[in-house]
């Protein structure tokens, strides 16, 4: 039986070694196990999807870990932020700060 920690081994692996696509898979098949999720396997998989430019799938996670009451750190903030400094997209980056205050993470 897998656990959280060795899910998390693999998802850090495929993150770092660029598939983004994997490490999301993993990430799924964990909360899909009954297993929770904890937000340090949220950060390695948008890191992935940061380093590989993929927006929307950071966006579905980022709303996706909130559903069980994971909370965002300040790792994954500065990640989103990241994302929508390179788009340029300033609105985004204003939500997110005050999300950051908001939570206590700013």
């Amino acid at each position: 039986q897998f656990t959280v920690t060795s899910y998390s081994t693999i998802i850090d692996r495929l993150s770092k070694s660029g598939d983004f696509a994997a490490a999301r898979q993993c990430l799924t098949r964990v909360t899909q196990a009954g297993a929770d999720a904890d937000v340090i396997a949220y950060n390695m998989v948008l890191g992935a999807c940061s380093r590989a430019g993929s927006v929307n799938t950071a966006r579905a996670l980022f709303h996706q870990m909130r559903e069980p009451g994971i909370m965002p750190n300040a790792v994954v903030f500065n990640l989103m932020v990241n994302i929508h400094v390179r788009l340029g997209n300033t609105a985004a980056i204003v939500r997110l700060l005050g999300e950051m205050r908001q939570v206590g993470t700013s």
